[in-house]
């Protein structure tokens, strides 16, 4: 859900350069490359053994897979599609600086031993990756697909990105305590502001929206028929038949050996039923968000248990698409004879990031706002206005404005809080900047050809 409707937060655009990296500069964009896209980009090479390193940064080395798999995800999150292979060597010089840049703050951040990182923040962070990522696809198959061309499972994506995901934390508490105390005063904004005047653009016409989202989710009816199949072959494997054949004839893609796996790298239900079992025994039939599972465990060790599955998916029809519409249809009705759209919000929503906000989503450029929402809200958006149904791959939306804005020229007095972020993003990125070369000749840096 957060990519449909959190894409393009409302920011300055601009040409010039200058202005356009201040921009798109965070607290952690100088130093931190990790985001989980996935689909392997045309003339990205694919990793090469895992012993070669490339570079190294006091004792930790950077791997060739490592840059591999950076540089893939990288170009994934920017759109960058090279077509020749020195645009490749080009971008991929510049991921390897920032994964020494990564490095550095790394060993500093492990230096400072009042730094912790508990699993559940490990975890959390884990699972809105994942579901980050799911949302960018239709539905659950396709993003099962797309896992599968990269050679991928859900649970080994977790995995994989278990440790990158601690240490990135890690990293981000030091540096947010680092630059904390960054602020900027009047005097600096408005020299920034003459500095660059005439390269930040006007605001467009921009809105500030809520919505209540409506998933479209299979019936009681679907899931409990998917139930008694599952449970129907689960009596086969109790009694004896094969496991693996089971899996084989009955299973849906994602059924079969699932490997070694850790507590956290699953969902709470999947693992208080996969990780009672003993060596051999089976489970029920265990529902989860995506359908039903029959686990088998084939061995432990330690804190990890090997397990294979039967998988059932509990998918949504055209009925519950229909049933959802008509639900939605009267939310908005009740909306509009004076129901409280916080308290609704609150109630229904299935988007939990903005239900515990009273479904707002914040400002958006009205060009900037998805398609499926554009089309609601042209001629109804006046304050106050509630729209809708707007669908969307993600379900059905209601939408509510709350606040609109006219397009205008930028200056201090109207627009003085904005100019006054991008100011402190300059010092910000500067300060990560001499920090960075500082730690430099500080640390012993080697790096290697890439080829």
């Amino acid at each position: 859900m957060k990519n449909i409707v959190r894409l393009n937060k409302m920011k300055f655009k601009s040409s010039n350069n200058t202005v356009t990296n201040i921009i798109q500069a965070g607290m952690l964009a100088a130093i931190v490359v990790l985001s989980l896209p996935l689909i392997t980009m045309a003339g990205i090479e694919k990793a090469e053994p895992l012993e070669k390193i490339v570079a190294r940064v006091g004792n930790y080395p950077i791997l060739v897979s490592e840059l591999a798999t950076q540089v893939q995800l990288l170009a994934m999150q920017t759109g960058f599609n090279p077509t020749t292979q020195a645009e490749v060597d080009k971008f991929q010089e510049e991921v390897l600086q920032q994964l020494v840049n990564e490095k550095l703050f790394l060993i500093a951040a492990q230096q400072d031993t009042t730094l912790r990182v508990s699993e559940q923040e490990i975890t959390q962070d884990l699972d809105r990756q994942v579901e980050q990522i799911s949302s960018r696809f239709p539905d659950e198959e396709t993003f099962l697909k797309a896992l599968a061309k990269e050679g991928l499972t859900v649970r080994e994506l977790r995995r994989k990105f278990y440790p990158e995901i601690e240490n990135r934390i890690l990293k981000d508490k030091f540096v947010s305590r680092k630059l904390t105390s960054i602020s900027v005063s009047r005097q600096e904004v408005t020299e920034f502001y003459n500095e660059y005047r005439d390269s930040i653009p006007n605001q467009p016409p921009s809105i500030r929206i809520a919505h209540i989202l409506l998933r479209v989710e299979a019936s009681d009816e679907e899931a409990k028929s998917v139930r008694d199949v599952a449970r129907r072959i689960r009596k086969k494997a109790v009694a004896g038949d094969d496991f693996d054949n089971l899996i084989n004839v009955y299973s849906a893609p994602g059924g079969g050996d699932l490997g070694y796996l850790r507590r956290e790298e699953v969902t709470p239900e999947f693992a208080s039923a996969a990780f009672a079992l003993r060596v051999g025994d089976i489970s029920g039939a265990v529902r989860t968000g995506v359908g039903y599972h029959i686990f088998k465990c084939i061995r432990r060790s330690g804190d990890s248990i090997n397990v294979k599955q039967i998988f059932f998916p509990v998918a949504s029809t055209l009925a519950d698409t229909i049933r959802t519409r008509q639900l939605t249809d009267s939310l908005i009705q009740e909306l509009k004879n004076g129901a409280s759209f916080a308290e609704f919000a609150k109630e229904f929503s299935t988007d939990d990031d903005t239900r515990r906000t009273e479904g707002e989503l914040g400002w958006y450029a009205l060009n900037d706002l998805p398609e499926e929402f554009k089309e609601v809200l042209e001629g109804n958006s006046d304050v106050g206005s509630i729209v809708g149904p707007a669908e969307s791959a993600f379900g059905f939306h209601t939408i509510k404005v709350l606040e609109k804005r006219d397009g205008r020229d930028v200056s201090l007095e109207n627009s003085y809080d904005q100019i006054r972020e991008l100011a402190r993003r300059r010092e910000t990125d500067m300060l990560i900047t001499q920090w960075v070369e500082k730690r430099k000749k500080d640390t012993f840096i080697e790096i290697r050809p890439i080829n």
